[in-house]
């Protein structure tokens, strides 16, 4: 209903399209999560929207992409404020990422609503235990798991990822093995974090948690993932 009620106000005297009116849209498609929607509705009208470039790196963040080298986002990696969150998730690598305080990376974290952390919450704190900031990490843990909706399987990702990096290898699978099977991104990544924890240990993966791998490959063929899970079928 907002978008219906956010598009019906976009053009205005004389057929021309309001800028204020489609910035409002794009922030309203980027509050939803939806990245190239908010692209596509920049570049639809051509109006000089404020922080045109800003939002635009926001929406690939959103949907998972590579921000532009030369984003504004990269100049404000050391900053103590919300745009941390946006700067460390648009930090090419975790290297680059460790220049960004963690205290503002939390917060803005917090400050989002609740859809939006279940979408950014595991790219988060993967990046945070990455970087070493491991009470950051469990911070959102604990903050999904407490969150209603479907948010205990990203809480438990999340937690065996903090397990395996503190040695605790037995407790990081029992939190894999309660993640239910289902065909998304965070099922896969569960497979993939218990098969390669076995094989870390020496120890044989049975055959159909091995055809499971295959069938993932085949799935994402047309991504990079495809090309690292054919790698761990092998």
């Amino acid at each position: 209903q907002q978008i219906a009620n956010a598009r019906a106000k976009l053009i205005g005297e004389f057929d021309r399209p309001d800028a204020g009116k489609v910035e409002l849209l794009v922030r309203l498609y980027l509050f939803l999560g939806m990245g190239a929607e908010a692209r596509f509705a920049q570049h639809a009208f051509n109006v000089g929207v404020k922080d045109a470039s800003l939002l635009a790196d926001i929406g690939r963040i959103l949907d998972d992409e590579p921000v532009s080298p030369v984003s504004e986002l990269h100049r404000m990696r050391e900053c103590n404020s919300a745009v941390a969150l946006w700067a460390f998730l648009a930090a090419p690598t975790s290297d680059d990422a460790r220049f960004t305080p963690v205290a503002p990376v939390v917060r803005g974290f917090l400050s989002l609503p609740p859809h939006l952390r279940l979408t950014l919450g595991p790219r988060i704190s993967s990046r945070l235990i990455d970087v070493g900031a491991f009470d950051g990490a469990d911070t959102i843990a604990n903050t999904l798991s407490r969150q209603a909706g479907d948010t205990d399987r990203a809480a438990r990702m999340i937690d065996a990822r903090l397990d395996i990096h503190m040695g605790q290898t037995a407790r990081a699978e029992a939190n894999l093995a309660k993640i239910p099977a289902n065909n998304d991104e965070l099922s896969a990544s569960a497979i993939e974090l218990a098969a390669r924890t076995r094989l870390a240990r020496g120890e044989k993966l049975e055959p159909k948690l091995v055809d499971t791998i295959a069938s993932l490959a085949f799935e994402h063929q047309a991504n990079p993932d495809g090309g690292r899970l054919a790698g761990l079928e092998v």
